[in-house]
């Protein structure tokens, strides 16, 4: 569901920047609403059967530990601000998809780990720089930067542990890659699936 969204492998700016060119940013609202209920299911499922976790999607690219990771990120920015972009569903999307990274982290036996900076300054104000070339307005301020680092520190070594237990890559939050998604692509000439 979220390859449409957010690319493949997904990424925050990317589901940011796409919602801004679909011309109404009051989507993210929805987006939240319906992702905040797939990490409620997945933390329930996974829970229950915890062998699940270790499936992995049919399509490369993507899993479920970069989708969840990818929304912590994405929420992540819009608590922090985005000028114009409603807050609440993305704490509450936050939330419920923090919960599900560190009981799933818990579960599955793997430690949170420590990590190397996934978004260093340079990184940040590239960020900011191609939210801005859309109609997005994110928060440029001393206080946003520390906002950010302080949401990240408790669900970053989660996604790092969930990652490293399943080998499941986590995602950068902006994507550098410009291959088509995973929903663009075409089979294979043999027949089988193109990966």
């Amino acid at each position: 569901m979220l390859d449409a969204w957010a690319g493949s492998p997904p990424s925050a700016t990317e589901i940011l920047r796409r919602v801004a060119a679909g011309g109404d940013v009051k989507y993210l609202d929805a987006f939240f609403a319906e992702w905040e209920y797939w990490c409620s299911d997945l933390l329930e499922s996974h829970l229950s059967y915890p062998s699940i976790a270790y499936f992995r999607s049919q399509h490369s690219r993507q899993s479920w530990v970069s989708a969840l990771t990818a929304l912590l990120d994405a929420a992540a920015l819009v608590k922090v601000g985005v000028e114009g972009v409603p807050t609440w569903r993305a704490h509450l999307a936050f939330a419920m998809a923090r919960h599900a990274a560190v009981d799933l982290t818990h579960v599955l036996a793997e430690p949170p780990l420590p990590i190397e900076d996934r978004l260093p300054p340079h990184e940040l104000a590239s960020l900011r720089s191609e939210l801005e070339r859309t109609v997005l307005r994110p928060n440029r301020s001393r206080e946003a930067d520390a906002e950010l680092a302080a949401l990240r520190k408790p669900y970053e070594p989660y996604v790092t542990g969930l990652s490293n237990r399943l080998m499941m890559s986590i995602p950068r939050f902006r994507s550098t890659s410009r291959e088509p998604d995973n929903w663009q692509t075409e089979p294979a000439s043999d027949g089988g699936p193109h990966l």
